[in-house]
């Protein structure tokens, strides 16, 4: 009975065990499912992206394609329409033959052979004209067809060239793998050889060795004196140490034998590495010299497509400039013969002027429609108002003219005034926008532009008697491209702008003068950082070195930069070309015109690597050394009313460069150190090279520090010290060089 109910206690003991694990199963099973799922969708979005990308170059051959069915079109329709030139002369002679048959008198005669005279001229010319037309389209085609079968050719044996070169690539490789396997198979047969060879030798030996201990063993048998048993015993050790040398020696060659064979396998496989090397470094240098062949193809082909397209665009606009002269003469007719008219009617009353009235609002955000617009506007005064002459606003990423940054996007614009109708009738009046706008008449909706779109355009109509109506013109924009035309056209005129001399709105106010607070920034002649930059210096570990190695040298580039905001990039800086990726350095130097208010001031750098700025020749922020975007501070105390040269000096040496100098203090909060407070005025080029004594005495010192840390640290480590420690070597180098140029200077 108690081994049953032990039995029992275990079964239900499992069962609970089995109960426990299963959530832990479940776990595991779920964490596996999530992974491969994981894993599917990976390889999905990869054949997708391949998908994609052969899609890409489909649709890129198949439009190469329709350009090569366009120009065979052309072609073919030039052809057609000499032809039916040829048809039409043709046609022409014999309808003058047939009338020279029919006159049978003297003048009819004279008068028939002038006009064959004339007709046959006439065809001369016809055809000359014809036979040139037909040349110059051959000569045409035949260059693209010689240029297209070039290019093809050249394809063809680029790929040849590639099949050759691998062919006999693997056929290289194929007979150095044979040699190689045949060269490791000698080598282990000869290994075996001499193997069995040294075996049967030390076989031999010992064999010997016991022949010669049995025959001891036997005289001293045959022995019966104790001086021969004696002897025996004496010869039987010798035998025996004969033995254990010989079997010594045995063991010893073949192990001298095994360390060859290894020394030997060691060297063929360095041997093959480096092959498989120089066989890598090849197959680069052709795959460089190919890309760089095509790179050529490709800039070619773009050269020619752009000399297209500049021909094309010098027709447009030649054909563009003799419209508008057209134009401009059918404008002065209309304006000479109603120019009383307008004389009588243009007389303008008191607080009217000629344009529209142009109202702005700026923040205007997440606006769909106008009506959202305008229920975000009520109730508050527009930003921005002024005259306008006509509403023709070109599609623009930036801001229109009279507005700025903040009119980019998120803006309500609205255009009033009082447009002049010069007689009866119907007229039609349309907008092009990006994005929403409509057009209102005596408060009537007439164009109905509305919507987030492109430019777009619209047209409404409606019938104005003559005299003055109330106009008005809403706009939005939200995000992108912003851009407005507005047009007309009614009796007796054309589709056209709507101009001044159309248009009358009451003047803007006149904003009210204030005085500025001593806190604004006065503007100054030569706003901006005298930037300078050097390039191909190397080794660099700390500002000192970098100004002892540019002491002696002229600048690489000069630029004007209105601030000091370069985010961290692996590329160049704005400005910059590819020499100033790694290893160079600049030099910022200008003068803090503007001091708001006396106080202590907080001087900021963050950058990679190492930077420095000065105040007055008194270092301030200390951001040097090899490091990532580091941010240091330091505080200084200024003197309103007072100008401060102020410098900052900069190294990049390897991977990510950037450099951003941010001020503040009494009313002013943290900022950049733009061209508002900073002026390069009387900055000349011997000024902004020369290093005062206390730049160099402070690069000195940070020099010096960089040194007695490395001396630390290498004494901390039990390593040798300055002599052996590279890093603090060049920091005392760079040190001497800066002193011997303080001296130089002074």
């Amino acid at each position: 009975m108690v081994k049953q109910d032990i039995g029992v206690l275990n079964e239900k003991r499992k069962n609970a065990a089995k109960f426990q694990s299963a959530p832990e199963k479940e776990r595991s099973q779920k964490e596996h499912a999530n992974k491969d799922i994981a894993r599917v969708k990976r390889e999905t979005a990869r054949i997708k992206a391949k998908l994609e990308k052969a899609q890409k170059a489909a649709e890129v051959d198949k439009k190469k394609e329709l350009e090569v069915k366009k120009k065979e079109k052309e072609l073919t329709d030039k052809r057609e329409k000499t032809k039916k030139q040829e048809e039409r002369n043709q046609k022409a002679v014999k309808a003058a033959k047939e009338k020279t048959e029919k006159t049978k008198n003297e003048k009819d005669f004279k008068k028939r052979v002038e006009v064959e005279a004339k007709a046959k001229v006439k065809r001369d010319e016809i055809v000359a004209k014809a036979k040139k037309k037909l040349e110059l389209t051959g000569k045409k085609r035949k260059a693209d067809e010689l240029k297209s079968k070039e290019l093809k050719n050249k394809e063809q044996a680029q790929k040849v060239k590639k099949e050759k070169e691998t062919k006999k690539e693997k056929s290289e490789k194929e007979k150095q793998q044979k040699e190689s396997g045949a060269k490791a198979k000698a080598r282990a047969v000869a290994a075996e050889k001499e193997r069995k060879r040294v075996a049967e030798l030390g076989a031999k030996k010992i064999e010997k060795a016991k022949k010669t201990a049995e025959k001891d063993m036997k005289r001293i048998a045959a022995a019966k004196s104790e001086k021969q048993a004696k002897a025996a015993k004496v010869i039987e050790v010798a035998a025996k140490k004969k033995l254990e040398e010989a079997k010594d020696k045995a063991e010893r060659k073949v192990k001298e034998k095994a360390a060859e064979k290894k020394r030997k396998e060691k060297s063929a496989k360095e041997e093959k590495k480096m092959k498989e090397l120089r066989t890598k470094e090849v197959k680069k240098k052709k795959a460089v010299a190919e890309r760089l062949g095509k790179e050529k193809i490709a800039a070619e082909r773009k050269s020619k497509e752009k000399e297209k397209e500049r021909k094309a665009e010098e027709k447009k606009a030649k054909a563009n400039e003799k419209s508008s002269k057209i134009t401009k003469k059918k404008e002065k007719t209309f304006k000479h013969g109603q120019g009383i008219q307008r004389k009588r009617e243009s007389k303008i009353p008191k607080g009217l002027t000629r344009g529209f009235k142009a109202a702005f609002w700026a923040r205007s955000n997440n606006c769909n429609h106008l009506s959202h617009c305008r229920g975000k506007i009520r109730n508050r005064k527009a930003g921005k108002v002024f005259t306008v002459s006509q509403v023709n606003y070109r599609s623009t990423g930036g801001h229109w003219s009279g507005l700025d940054s903040s009119y980019r996007d998120h803006f309500f614009a609205r255009f009033t005034g009082w447009v002049v109708a010069r007689s009866n009738g119907h007229y039609t009046f349309t907008t092009t926008s990006d994005d929403g706008s409509q057009v209102y008449l005596d408060n009537k909706l007439v164009v109905n532009n509305d919507g987030l779109h492109g430019m777009r355009t619209r047209h409404g109509k409606i019938h104005l008697h003559k005299g003055r109506h109330r106009i008005r013109i809403d706009f939005f924009e939200r995000g992108g491209g912003a851009g407005l035309h507005v047009y007309w056209s009614g009796p007796g005129f054309g589709r056209r702008l709507i101009k001044s001399s159309d248009v009358q709105s009451t003047k803007p106010p006149k904003l009210p003068k204030t005085r500025r607070r001593r806190a604004t920034v006065t503007k100054h002649k030569r706003p901006g950082w005298k930037a300078m930059f050097w390039h191909g210096v190397h080794g660099l570990h700390n500002i000192g070195q970098a100004i002892s190695k540019i002491s002696n040298r002229a600048p690489s580039k000069i630029l004007i930069a209105q601030k000091i905001n370069y985010g961290s990039t692996g590329g160049y800086w704005h400005g910059l070309n590819n020499h100033y990726r790694d290893n160079w350095v600049a030099r910022f130097k200008g003068y803090l015109h503007h001091v708001p208010k006396t106080g202590t001031y907080t001087f900021e750098t963050i950058s990679d690597d190492g930077s420095v700025l000065y105040v007055n020749g008194q270092r301030v922020v200390n951001n040097d050394g090899l490091h990532g975007m580091r941010t240091r501070r330091g505080n200084i105390r200024l003197t309103e009313g007072k100008k401060y040269p102020i410098v900052v000096d900069f190294f990049e040496r390897g991977g990510g460069a950037g450099c951003i100098v941010k001020w503040q203090g009494p009313e002013v909060s943290k900022r950049l150190l733009t061209g508002s407070y900073i002026t390069h005025e009387n900055v000349k080029m011997e000024s902004a090279l020369s290093f005062s004594r206390d730049e160099l005495k402070a690069e000195v010192l940070s020099a010096a520090e960089s040194a007695e840390e490395d001396m630390d640290e290498s004494s901390t480590a039990g390593q040798v010290v300055l002599k052996d420690s590279p890093d603090a070597g060049l920091a005392l180098d760079s040190a001497g060089s800066v002193l011997d140029a303080a001296t130089k200077q002074k």
